[in-house]
Formats: C-alpha cells, sequence, structure tokens
C-alpha cells in the first residue's frame, strides 16, 4: 500500500538560532583571568572610613546558630541556609546524591521563580501577543498602501494610452488638413 510515510526525522526548525561560543561584547567583559587578580584583603579597622564614626560597633555579637537574616528581621528565606546545611550533614559521593541535589535545587529555585515571575511572564505575553497583533495590522496597511499604489500606476498607465491614443488620432486629422489646404491652395493657384 502507497501511502504517506512517517518521517524518520523532523523537518529543521524554520528559525534557527545557532550558537555563538565568543562573548557577545568582549571590550565590556573582562577576560575570566582578570575578573579577580588577587585576593581580596580586608582594610584595616584604623583605615576603614567607618571605624570613627561615633555609631561603630567593631563586632556584631550574634549567636553562632542563629542566622543574620533571623536576626536582622529582613524577611530573607532560609532556603539556602538550609539547603547548605544539608550538604554539609550529607556529602553525597555517589551519582545518585548529587543528582538528587540536584533535583532537589532546580524544584526549588523553578518553585520560586514560577510564583514570584508569574505576573511578569503574564505581561511579557500580553505585550508579545500585541506586537503580533500589530505586526499583523502593519503588514495589512502595507498590502493595502502596495495595492493603492500598484492601482495608481495603473490609472497612470490607462491615461497615458488613452491620451497617446488622442494625439495619434490629432496628427492624422491635422495631416488631412494639411494635405486639404496644400490641395486647395494649389487649385487657387492654377487660377
Amino acid at each position: 500500500m502507497s501511502g504517506l510515510e512517517e518521517p524518520e526525522q523532523a523537518p529543521p526548525s524554520p528559525v534557527y538560532l545557532p550558537y555563538v561560543p565568543e562573548l557577545v561584547y568582549p571590550k565590556y567583559m573582562p577576560p575570566e583571568d582578570n575578573v579577580f587578580p588577587t585576593k581580596e584583603q580586608p582594610l584595616p579597622v584604623a583605615d576603614t572610613p567607618t571605624a570613627d564614626s561615633p555609631g561603630h560597633i567593631l563586632k556584631v555579637d550574634v549567636a553562632p546558630g542563629r542566622p543574620m537574616s533571623e536576626e536582622l528581621g529582613y524577611g530573607i528565606m532560609d532556603t539556602w541556609d538550609e539547603l547548605v546545611g544539608a550538604s554539609e550533614e550529607i556529602a553525597p559521593t555517589t551519582l545518585q546524591g548529587v543528582n538528587q541535589r540536584v533535583t532537589d535545587l532546580s524544584a526549588i529555585v523553578e518553585q520560586g521563580t514560577t510564583i514570584m515571575d508569574r505576573h511578569v511572564y503574564r505581561r511579557l505575553a500580553v505585550m508579545i501577543e500585541r506586537e503580533a497583533r500589530m505586526a499583523c495590522e502593519a503588514w495589512g496597511l502595507s498590502m493595502d498602501a502596495r495595492d493603492n499604489a500598484h492601482l495608481d500606476v495603473l490609472s497612470l498607465h490607462t491615461t497615458l494610452v488613452a491620451q497617446h491614443a488622442l494625439i495619434f488620432d490629432l496628427q492624422a486629422a491635422d495631416c488631412r488638413r494639411q494635405g486639404a489646404i496644400k490641395e486647395l491652395l494649389a487649385a487657387d493657384h492654377k487660377r
């Protein structure tokens, strides 16, 4: 039975974005070996600008078991601290353990970004739909303008052909009248 066969491979995508392995803006991005040329050295206490300020506290008295985010009340989620603590407790040596940690981290990040960025995604979708609608409308208007210009050219061409035909008719009539005048002058001259 000869009929449609399933393709072995999907056709190539009409939109192809090649992978660019080099830096996009190399003059604005420093090479990797120049990012941190030396280790950061803390300033001596006497050289810091806040050392002489009246409200400066040299040491922060925070219990070692309490994270800074809870102490200061910034409202920071301690998910990352929990992941760090879990990784310190169990250092996975198998591939399965590493895969599980990556899966857990990606699930946490995905949940956080999905919930937090839902309004951003919706706004982006609305902008894309609006741009597509405006592009479609602009295409329609350009087609209308092209059609109008084409019809104007055809109208001018038709007018030009009609004017040429009228000119040829007038030239033929003029030629006949000139011939008649010459005959009358010749006849008048013979008398």
